[in-house]
Protein backbone atom coordinates (compact mmCIF):
# COMPACT_ATOMS: atom_id res chain seq x y z
CA UNK A 1 0.00 0.00 0.00
CA UNK A 2 2.62 2.40 0.82
CA UNK A 3 4.65 1.90 -2.31
CA UNK A 4 1.41 2.50 -4.36
CA UNK A 5 1.15 5.69 -2.58
CA UNK A 6 4.78 6.92 -3.00
CA UNK A 7 3.82 5.81 -6.81
CA UNK A 8 1.67 7.81 -7.31
CA UNK A 9 3.35 10.81 -5.50
CA UNK A 10 6.29 10.08 -8.04
CA UNK A 11 3.98 10.22 -10.57
CA UNK A 12 2.03 13.08 -9.92
CA UNK A 13 5.03 15.45 -9.20
CA UNK A 14 6.77 14.78 -12.31
CA UNK A 15 4.24 15.63 -14.04
CA UNK A 16 3.54 19.12 -11.98
CA UNK A 17 7.20 19.32 -12.67
CA UNK A 18 7.19 18.69 -16.08
CA UNK A 19 4.22 20.76 -17.17
CA UNK A 20 5.85 23.49 -15.07
CA UNK A 21 9.21 23.94 -17.02
CA UNK A 22 7.28 23.03 -20.51
CA UNK A 23 5.08 25.97 -19.95
CA UNK A 24 7.81 28.05 -18.95
CA UNK A 25 10.17 27.77 -21.35
CA UNK A 26 6.49 27.84 -23.76
CA UNK A 27 6.24 31.22 -22.79
CA UNK A 28 9.68 32.27 -23.01
CA UNK A 29 9.92 31.02 -26.49
CA UNK A 30 6.61 32.38 -27.51
CA UNK A 31 7.88 35.83 -26.80
CA UNK A 32 11.32 35.16 -28.54
CA UNK A 33 10.08 34.41 -32.03
CA UNK A 34 7.08 37.47 -31.54
CA UNK A 35 10.56 39.37 -31.18
CA UNK A 36 9.72 40.84 -28.25
CA UNK A 37 12.53 41.13 -25.24
CA UNK A 38 11.57 39.47 -22.19
CA UNK A 39 10.31 41.11 -19.39
CA UNK A 40 12.25 40.86 -16.37
CA UNK A 41 9.64 39.76 -13.99
CA UNK A 42 9.18 36.96 -16.43
CA UNK A 43 12.70 36.22 -16.96
CA UNK A 44 12.84 35.72 -12.91
CA UNK A 45 9.54 34.01 -12.88
CA UNK A 46 11.58 31.27 -15.38
CA UNK A 47 14.55 31.00 -13.20
CA UNK A 48 12.17 30.54 -10.24
CA UNK A 49 10.05 27.67 -12.12
CA UNK A 50 13.36 25.82 -12.97
CA UNK A 51 14.57 26.30 -9.34
CA UNK A 52 11.53 24.39 -8.32
CA UNK A 53 11.64 22.22 -10.94
CA UNK A 54 14.68 20.95 -9.23
CA UNK A 55 13.71 20.91 -5.78
CA UNK A 56 10.85 18.99 -6.63
CA UNK A 57 12.86 16.22 -8.29
CA UNK A 58 15.58 16.04 -5.33
CA UNK A 59 12.77 15.87 -3.16
CA UNK A 60 11.07 12.90 -5.30
CA UNK A 61 14.90 11.25 -5.68
CA UNK A 62 14.62 11.63 -1.73
CA UNK A 63 11.99 9.78 -1.12
CA UNK A 64 11.84 7.46 -3.99
CA UNK A 65 15.65 6.23 -2.39
CA UNK A 66 13.32 5.99 0.73
CA UNK A 67 10.78 3.63 -0.31
CA UNK A 68 13.55 1.46 -2.58
CA UNK A 69 15.36 1.34 0.81
CA UNK A 70 12.66 0.67 3.19
CA UNK A 71 11.57 -2.84 0.39
CA UNK A 72 13.00 -5.89 1.90
CA UNK A 73 14.28 -7.82 -1.28
CA UNK A 74 14.76 -11.59 -0.14
CA UNK A 75 18.22 -12.66 -1.15
CA UNK A 76 17.95 -15.00 -3.78
CA UNK A 77 21.42 -17.42 -3.22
Amino acid sequence: MKLIVYSLFFATAVFLVMFNVLYSFRIYSANYRLGFSMPRFLKRALEINVLIAFTVAVIIALVLANTLASIRIPAIL
